[in-house]
Parts: structure tokens; sequence; C-alpha cells
């Protein structure tokens, strides 16, 4: 009885050594990782303006009127005012000669332009108001999330060619994807070259900006710089 209760456990030990050496089994494959990198010129250039009532001179002019002025101002250059948007605004007090105190309103305005010569403009225009609060907030491009897709797939295309020819130098071909990671995307911006008046009147022939528009260089932005890479894992296929 005893020999014949040892064979059923031998044939269950065999059975489960053979299933073990199965599942050990792997298929072969190969890691490689794909890179790309894209370059876009923004069209996008997202201004700020900050407009301030000066309670220490003579005549202290209403934050209306300098609204007004600024509007007026922007729509002679060719700005769009639609595209001139109030960020916020607000009121505090403050120390004017001899401890006296004046109520000063402020607001700050946010500007979307399309092109580095808006920007030219938008900061000669506040020159001749003499506001000296204002600059590039940000930089962006009307096609971003299509460019980020792009990037990605292109990403996708070079770890997929490197995989090809890596394994047809030894025989072999690229299989199916066993496994798929974003490893890093990075959609940064290099800024803007012009983040302020002084820097758009240096670049003009003569040193100076000059009396009018026409007189603006013409302005170039660095380009928004769009990285991806990705990490594939594919299975190792026999050349047919």
């Amino acid at each position: 009885m005893k020999k014949l209760a040892l064979i059923p456990l031998l044939f269950l030990i065999l059975f489960s050594a053979t299933s073990f050496s199965q599942e050990q089994k792997t298929e072969p494959f190969i890691e490689v990782r794909g890179k790309s990198e894209l370059e876009v010129t923004p069209d996008r250039i997202y201004l700020y303006i900050h407009l301030r009532e000066k309670p220490e001179s003579k005549e202290k002019v209403d934050i209306n009127q300098l609204e007004k002025e600024l509007r007026k101002a922007l729509s002679d250059a060719g700005i769009d005012l639609s595209k001139l948007v109030l960020a916020d605004a607000s009121t505090s007090y403050q120390a004017i000669r001899r401890r006296k105190k004046d109520v000063v309103a402020q607001k700050n305005y946010r500007l979307l332009v399309t092109t580095a010569n808006e920007v030219g403009l938008v900061f000669k225009v506040c020159d001749d108001l003499d506001i000296n609060q204002a600059g590039i907030e940000r930089v962006d491009h009307s096609e971003m999330a299509q460019y980020r897709k792009d990037i990605r797939i292109m990403a996708m295309k070079a770890a997929k060619e490197k995989a090809d020819y890596m394994l047809e130098a030894i025989g072999e071909e690229t299989g199916q994807a066993l496994e798929v990671r974003e490893d890093h995307n990075y959609f940064g911006q290099r800024g803007a070259r012009y983040n302020t008046l002084a820097n758009v009147m240096m670049e003009t022939s003569d040193g100076g900006g000059g009396d009018d528009y026409g007189s603006l260089p013409n302005l170039e932005f660095k380009s928004i710089k769009l990285t991806s890479e990705v990490y594939i894992k594919f299975a190792i296929s026999e050349r047919k």
C-alpha cells in the first residue's frame, strides 16, 4: 500500500517541477530607449502691464485716466484691445512726503500678442507713457497639444528603429512590444530674448528706439524646446 501511495506523490512532484521549469522560461527580449526633440517658435506671447497712480506728483492722475491713455496708445499702435484683460486691481495707503498718506490705486493687465514685433510696439507704448513695470509673463504656441503628441510619437518610432537595426545585426527581428513606459518629457521654454524695453532699444541700428513705431527692430524669440523619452521592451523574433 505504501508503494502504491508513493506513485501519485512522485507523479505530482515531477509535474510540479516541469510546470515550474516552464514558468521560469522567459521569452527573449530587447530593451531600448527612444528620444526626440522639437523646437517651436511661440505664437502666443503673454505680456503683463502694471499701472499705478503716482501720488507723489503735483497732480495725481487717476488710475482710470491712466487706463484710458494706455488703451488709446495701444489701439493707435495697432494692438488688438480685445486681447487686453484685467488681471487684478487693488488700492492701498502709501506714505507721501512728511508722513502724509494717500490712497494709491493700481491695476495689473495681461495682454496676448502673437509676434515679437507686437511685443516691441507694446514696450514702446509703455515707454512713451512712462510705464516702467511691463514685461513678458510667458510664451506658448496655439498648437502645443498637437506638438506634444507628435513628440511622443517620434520618440516611440525612434525606439522601434533602434531595436530594428540592433536586432538585424544578429539576424533577428523585432517582435511585439512587451512593455512601454514614458521615462521623461519636457515641454519647457527657453524664454524670450527680449523682456524689457531697454533690450529692444539696444538692438536698433542707431542705438535708440526713435520716435515712431516703424523704427523698432525686428525681434526674434528663442524657441520652446520639447523633449520626450520612452522606454520600450520588445520581444525578439527569429527572422523568417
